[in-house]
């Protein structure tokens, strides 16, 4: 019902009229003979919207019928005709007005338009802020709705950020009240030119402070309607969360640039969606540009052929990675390690792909100069020695007491750079291989190293206790690692038949396999090799250079070495995996 439509009046009377009111063209009346007809009438019709009533008991009591209508329709306009204690009772029951004299009934259309005008107003506005409550609070935003330099509305948002348990807490209040916010220029009159149009606020950063704390905040300010009358609707965002979103893509954004990496991301149509300076730079492009640009245009015709058939897989779904020689004009033929992953859409469809390519030419270069190295000491060394430990032989064999005694020096010796260069070997291998981790059962690993070094020295007495199965991710050459501190615990031991016991133990934190002897205390220097930063000298002591052979299977296997002593005597040396 609009404020234009006829007024729709009940009237309560004995004799069926109701003089002054039927000559209105504003006013609909409809009149009843009694108290039940017009609560009747009332209940089945929620048009009424003022009602009169005499005060003629027993016929009609209108102060009982006042009080009902009270009772359920508190705001509802309601005239009495009624005087002396009647109207006194009236009045305390809340009626709108009274009526003693006769000859007042022609101010009678006047006051129910006004009666009524004021009570559908206060509805309209209940009635909005219904609205507004049903509407509003399910934002995302802080909202409020300031008239006249206060608060008329706010969202439950609003009211978390003001400290407020409910709105009666913060309506009525003036303009800004308990929130102040630095560096947006907003204030009671800035509102009240948006509210009449001549200004507004368009996203305004700054930093909001209240009762609840500070934040980051974008203000908004517009123009709106509240009951009819002009207001602003104030519209406060909370992007912290978009800040940290900002503070990580501009992380992200530093770390692609500076990577020393050749970064790139290609659509499906294999044209680029970016590319990192580094790329650009290797490619002598402008960064500028090369979106959009076709990968065949960026990386020239003949590499394009060349790494067409490794898009295809990926643009398949296939992760892919291989390495390829190219011509570069300044720094001529280099190897690169290409990798490539899918970019899915939410579809589930590839959308595109990335693109890592590492520069490895001096890192193979290294590569080959350590089997260089590594074929050195196995072919010109190894022989060499093997011409020395000959003549040691013929002389121990046929010398006297003196020089076969010098021979079976010369011997031991020969014996340990042998096995010095079977380590240096197996490290060259190992650092020459890619480090990769495979799904491992520990304790299957453990117990073929343990029957392993049995085999070579029957004379020891080695146990072990594992559980099964263990699983660890690690180094395919890790049976190796642990096989060398179980042989270096017999080899080193002074009793004849050396004792070594083999533990695997597991827990939430930390898998753990613990090799103890009863040898001399391990020399500092070899447990700072592998522990610390220290240099490597003596190359040549078997037990150091298989310490740190073990070391490095165990970093690549995601693993840390611990040394401990063993009681009474003896070391402890683990291989510790944590969760």
């Amino acid at each position: 019902m609009t404020h234009s439509d006829p007024i729709r009046v009940l009237a309560v009377t004995t004799d069926g009229a109701m003089s002054g009111l039927e000559t209105s063209d504003r006013i609909a009346v409809s009149v009843v003979t009694s108290i039940d007809t017009a609560i009747e009438d009332i209940d089945r019709d929620g048009d009424v919207e003022c009602v009169i009533c005499d005060h003629d008991p027993p016929a009609i009591d209108g102060v009982a019928l006042l009080e009902t209508i009270r009772s359920r329709t508190p705001g509802l306009p309601v005239i009495l005709f009624a005087g002396g204690q009647a109207a006194r009772r009236a009045v305390a029951a809340g009626a709108t007005d009274t009526f003693s004299n006769p000859t007042d009934v022609d101010r009678l259309p006047t006051l129910v338009q006004e009666a009524v005008a004021y009570h559908r107003a206060k509805r309209d506005r209940f009635a909005a802020e219904a609205r507004a409550a049903t509407h509003l609070d399910s934002a995302r935003d802080a909202i409020a709705i300031v008239q006249d330099g206060r608060y008329v509305f706010v969202n439950t948002q609003l009211l978390e950020l003001y400290g407020a348990q409910g709105r009666e807490y913060v309506v009525g209040e003036s303009f800004p009240g308990a929130l102040s916010f630095e560096g947006i220029q907003i204030d009671e009159s800035r509102l009240a030119a948006v509210a009449t149009g001549e200004r507004t606020l368009e996203a305004a950063p700054g930093t909001l402070a209240s009762r609840v704390g500070s934040l980051p905040v974008e203000v908004s300010a517009q123009p709106t309607e509240w009951v009819g009358q002009p207001a602003s609707v104030l519209i406060i965002r909370d992007v912290s969360d978009v800040r940290r979103v900002e503070e990580r893509l501009r992380n992200y954004e530093q770390a692609v640039e500076s990577s020393t990496d050749l970064l790139a991301a290609m659509d499906a149509d294999r044209r680029f969606l970016f590319a990192n300076e580094r790329y650009c730079d290797y490619h002598g492009v402008d960064q500028t540009t090369i979106e959009g640009r076709s990968l065949a245009d960026v990386v020239g015709a003949d590499a394009y052929h060349r790494l067409d058939e490794h898009v295809d897989r990926v643009l398949s779904g296939e992760r892919v990675q291989y390495e390829m020689e190219r011509d570069h004009p300044d720094m001529g033929t280099r190897l690169l390690d290409i990798r490539y992953y899918p970019l899915w859409g939410v579809d589930g469809e590839v959308r595109g792909y990335g693109s890592t390519i590492r520069d490895i030419t001096e890192r193979s270069e290294r590569i080959n100069q350590l089997h260089k190295i590594d074929r050195v000491l196995r072919h010109d060394a190894r022989n060499n020695l093997n011409v020395i430990t000959g003549h040691a032989e013929m002389i121990e064999s046929e010398g006297d007491i003196a020089a076969r005694t010098h021979a079976s020096k010369i011997l031991e010796t020969s014996d340990s750079l042998l096995d010095t260069f079977d380590k240096e070997r197996r490290i060259t291998r190992l650092l020459a291989d890619s480090p990769t981790r495979d799904q491992l059962d520990l304790s299957a690993v453990v117990d073929a190293a343990v029957e392993n070094v049995r085999d070579r020295y029957p004379h020891a007495r080695v146990s072990v206790s594992t559980p099964s199965p263990v699983p660890v991710k690690a180094s395919t050459h890790l049976s190796g690692a642990i096989i060398e501190l179980v042989e270096n615990a017999i080899v080193h031991a002074t009793e004849r038949e050396p004792t070594v016991t083999v533990d695997i133990s597991t827990s939430a934190e930390r898998t753990v396999v613990e090799i103890a002897d009863r040898c001399p205390p391990i020399p500092d220097m070899e447990v700072k090799m592998v522990t610390d930063d220290a240099t490597i000298d003596p190359l040549n002591h078997g037990r150091g250079l298989g310490l740190w052979l073990t070391w490095l299977v165990v970093r690549r296997s995601g693993g840390h070495l611990e040394f401990d002593e063993n009681e009474p005597q003896g070391n402890v040396v683990r291989i510790v995996f944590e969760q």
